[in-house]
């Protein structure tokens, strides 16, 4: 078994640390760079930002949320949106979640719903995130 070091980059996620401060980062940006929009489907534009949001880009959720309905019955609208979120991704590739040492570690969560908002299904949404140490965790 051979030591490696500290690990900083792992499976498309960069991993940041300030031992002096005791902050971990972690940030897809490299990952973001890359994506391009030539030639892609929309479900693999739609894939790609999932993959995103479920490493380090939890604030897309939502919007991925609504995109991945419309892969097999869109339109132009729904390409639309997708760009949008891209070029959301493009302005803030710099962001990282942050993970801070805290004497009291402990899980905080927050959710948030609607009733029947959905104009096309006239469902509800609904959301939630958990924190530990300051950065997301689900």
């Amino acid at each position: 078994m051979k030591d490696l070091d500290e690990a900083s980059y792992v499976i498309g996620v960069e991993i940041h640390r300030d031992k002096e401060q005791r902050i971990l980062e972690l940030s897809q940006k490299t990952y973001i760079e890359k994506e391009q929009m030539k030639g892609i489907s929309y479900a693999s534009a739609v894939g790609s930002l999932m993959y995103a949001q479920v490493r380090t880009r939890p604030n897309i959720g939502f919007a991925v949320g609504l995109l991945g309905p419309y892969q097999s019955n869109l339109g132009l609208g729904h390409w639309k949106d997708v760009k949008k979120v891209l070029r959301y991704f493009q302005g803030t590739k710099d962001y990282r979640l942050t993970y801070r040492h805290t004497d009291c570690l402990k899980v905080v969560g927050y959710s948030d719903s609607n009733f029947a908002k959905c104009v096309d299904t006239k469902k509800s949404n609904s959301g939630n995130i958990f924190l530990l140490a300051g950065g997301a965790i689900s």
